[in-house]
């Protein structure tokens, strides 16, 4: 997926059907049967796990509210690269979710 594509998603099943197989390392069978993952989109609780998880492999993170009401979340890779993944959102989470699938699905 290229960013743009990421950034276009809205929150919803389909934004968190990929945050659960590309970031969590999750399982979807095929062909596609209901499989009950977390709405990571929709809920903060949800999607502080995302944060939690790229925490533990040494991200730095940020949060941030912005002006007009948006939010804001950067991840950057201190392993040696320095790269940095960062997306907007109407809420926390959409932009959590962004960023996030954005770093793991970058280089694919």
């Amino acid at each position: 997926m290229t960013r743009e594509e990421i950034l276009a998603m809205k929150p919803g099943r389909d934004l968190d059907a990929l945050v659960f197989k590309f970031v969590m390392g999750g399982h979807i069978p095929q062909p596609p049967f209901r499989v009950n993952f977390m709405k990571y989109s929709s809920d903060i609780s949800a999607a502080w796990g995302i944060v939690e998880h790229f925490k533990s492999k040494g991200y730095l993170f940020s949060l941030k509210n912005l002006v007009g009401g948006n939010y804001e979340f950067t991840l950057t890779d201190w392993g040696g690269k320095c790269d940095i993944y960062s997306a907007q959102g109407d809420t926390p989470q959409e932009a959590i979710c962004k960023a996030a699938l954005y770093a793991v699905t970058h280089y694919a």
